[in-house]
C-alpha cells in the first residue's frame, strides 16, 4: 500500500514539474515552424491540429509519469512472492503420480491399456504414420 501511495506522489510530482515546464509551450498562440522555403504558424493556421497536439500531449504525458514512477518503484521496491498452494486434495499414489506428471494420451494398445507419451516426449519430434482407417491386425 505504501508503494502505491509513493508512486503517486511521484507522479503527481512529474506532472507538476511537466506542467511549469512545458506551460509556455501549450499557452501559446504563436508557433512558427520553417518549413522549406515556406513559414507557418501552426496556432493561426491549423487550430484544430494544435488543440489536438495538446490533448495528445497531456495524456501522454500523464500516462508516461504514472509508468515511469510506477517502473521505479517496481525496481526500488520488490514485490514479494506468495507461495501458492493447492487446493486439489489428493488421495492415493496413483491420483498423485497422474497430478504430477504431464502425458500425451494417444490410444489403446491390443491389451487395452492406454498408450501415453510422457512430458520428456513431449518435446521431441514425434511422427505417426498410417492413413486413416488403419489399425492393428490382430
Amino acid at each position: 500500500m505504501i508503494r502505491f501511495f509513493l508512486s503517486l506522489t511521484f507522479s503527481l510530482i512529474l506532472c507538476i514539474v511537466g506542467f511549469f515546464t512545458f506551460y509556455p509551450i501549450l499557452n501559446s498562440n504563436s508557433i512558427i515552424i520553417d518549413y522549406g522555403i515556406k513559414q507557418f504558424d501552426l496556432c493561426i493556421d491549423f487550430p484544430n491540429l494544435w488543440n489536438n497536439l495538446k490533448i495528445l500531449f497531456i495524456v501522454t504525458y500523464l500516462y508516461s509519469s504514472i509508468y515511469i514512477s510506477k517502473l521505479i518503484f517496481s525496481i526500488i521496491f520488490p514485490k514479494k512472492k506468495k507461495n501458492m498452494k493447492s487446493n486439489v486434495k489428493l488421495t492415493n499414489i496413483q491420483t498423485i503420480k497422474d497430478y504430477n506428471s504431464l502425458y500425451l494420451s494417444i490410444g489403446k494398445n491390443s491389451k487395452g491399456e492406454i498408450i501415453r507419451i510422457p512430458e520428456s516426449g513431449l518435446f521431441q519430434n514425434i511422427l505417426i504414420t498410417g492413413t486413416i482407417g488403419t489399425r492393428e491386425n490382430k
